[in-house]
């Protein structure tokens, strides 16, 4: 496995060192939507959540078509019961690291291909509880020693997968994707399976060049 990983870092600074001389460097700023639930919840019944998913990137071209895009993003997640009028919203402040296959369509048009690891971090959020006349009977605070926390999201630290694919038309990038959990946001176990993030997004982003 160390051989492994030594080939691969390797590989990675021939085809850098190759490429310097193409080496560009361009700044984003995105916003879309995040539609996103909790898997394994122990609510029944639990419908998506809609939240935001916002913030700022570099993308750096190591080739013509390939590129390094990492960015450092607010998100809001979570999940909702609408028979209990229960919703939960925690937010994290989340990096995803993607690799980026940019297929040239035409001139001004290229096809975009991404995937990568992320990491987050939660920063607030709330479980809300109303009644059906709209009153609020509950608001606590996640992240902390709460009933909602532990059963919802108890830990800060979230890290998973990130993938999408999507079309730049010059210098406006739209796309859609998904992110899947792989730590576990409270102690919970239900059949012996755990609970993770899952989320689907729809992100609009500009680049500076």
């Amino acid at each position: 496995m160390k051989n492994y990983f030594k080939s691969l870092a390797l590989s990675l600074i021939m085809i850098t060192g190759a490429k310097g001389a193409f080496s560009q460097v361009s700044y984003n700023v995105q916003a879309g939507i995040n539609l996103s639930s909790m898997s394994n919840n122990i609510m029944p019944d639990v419908a998506n959540k809609i939240g935001i998913r916002a913030g700022v990137g570099i993308n750096y071209y190591f080739s013509e078509q390939f590129s390094f895009d990492p960015s450092i993003l607010i998100v809001t997640k979570g999940f909702r019961q609408p028979d209990l009028s229960f919703s939960v919203n925690p937010a994290y402040i989340q990096i995803p690291l993607n690799i980026t296959f940019n297929l040239p369509l035409s001139l001004d048009v290229k096809l975009l291909f991404g995937a990568g690891p992320y990491v987050a971090y939660g920063i607030g959020g709330k479980g809300t509880l109303k009644l059906d006349s709209g009153e609020t009977i509950s608001d606590s605070p996640l992240f902390s020693s709460n009933v909602v926390s532990m059963v919802t999201y108890k830990k800060r630290f979230d890290a998973g997968l990130t993938a999408y694919i999507g079309f730049m038309y010059r210098n406006i990038a739209l796309s859609v994707g998904g992110d899947i959990g792989m730590t576990a946001v409270n102690n919970i176990e239900i059949n012996s399976n755990k609970n993770f993030n899952n989320s689907f997004n729809i992100t609009l982003s500009y680049r500076f060049k």
